[in-house]
């Protein structure tokens, strides 16, 4: 979780990261989210997002040490989606899910969440837990939702060549969230989020979207990242 310091000696606003990984997304985050907190605490940041794969399991441990802290905590999931889940083989798994960040913003949205997690497990589980389209609109209410990571469907979508699929996807998130869809951005060194990054600028000026800055945090201190190395070697086998 790099930035610049954001005290009231320095020029720098202070920053929400929005998109964190804790050791609860498994063999996935190094972090632990007491590290994340302490950080958090350094830079003069205001409030901290969990966003673990599938999962809502750093919710309590989150909130607690945030509210110790005089951090506001946000809570959150990066859920992964599929909406061919009853009519995907087996071995073509790997390729089908994607993900989707989905924010808390009220009592309505944190029983919305638990509902949909829980949902992932019973009805949607396969080696993870997995959500659709369709049950995150049913459940929508109280729920911020992104255009989140280069695995998500519009990503995916844009790698297919289908770049209208991917527009009508992005209206249709619109039409339904309103003004808690937001078009995230994410600045790295790799080829494709350039790419995706073209598409959702232009997407912003085109519907009237607002955009938020993230970063795909998995570890907080540079020397962690031998671990989160690691974890993602034994991951993929």
């Amino acid at each position: 979780m790099n930035c610049t310091c954001a005290s009231k000696h320095c020029k720098h606003k202070p920053f929400v990261n929005l998109h964190c990984h804790s050791s609860f997304s498994a063999l996935d985050g190094a972090a632990h989210i007491s590290d994340y907190i302490k950080l958090a605490k350094e830079y003069g940041h205001p409030s901290l997002a969990l966003t673990d794969h599938g999962n809502m399991s750093g919710t309590f441990e989150l909130h607690e040490k945030c509210k110790k802290a005089g951090i506001k905590p946000i809570i959150g999931m990066e859920a992964y989606l599929n909406d061919n889940m009853d009519k995907t083989e087996e071995k073509k798994y790997e390729g089908s899910d994607t993900h989707q960040v989905i924010l808390v913003k009220d009592k309505i949205g944190f029983e919305n969440l638990s509902k949909l997690t829980y949902l992932s497990f019973s009805e949607g589980y396969y080696r993870r837990g997995r959500i659709t389209t369709e049950w995150l609109l049913e459940n929508k209410k109280g729920l911020i939702v992104t255009t989140s990571c280069l695995a998500n469907k519009l990503a995916r979508l844009l790698e297919e060549g289908k770049e209208s699929e991917a527009e009508e996807r992005i209206k249709m998130f619109k039409r339904e969230f309103g003004d808690d869809f937001y078009a995230e951005l994410q600045f790295n060194e790799v080829e494709q989020q350039k790419k995706y990054n073209h598409f959702i600028l232009k997407m912003i000026k085109k519907h009237d979207l607002c955009p938020i800055i993230t970063n795909d945090v998995h570890y907080a201190y540079p020397e962690d990242n031998r671990l989160q190395d690691v974890l993602i070697a034994i991951n993929q086998g």
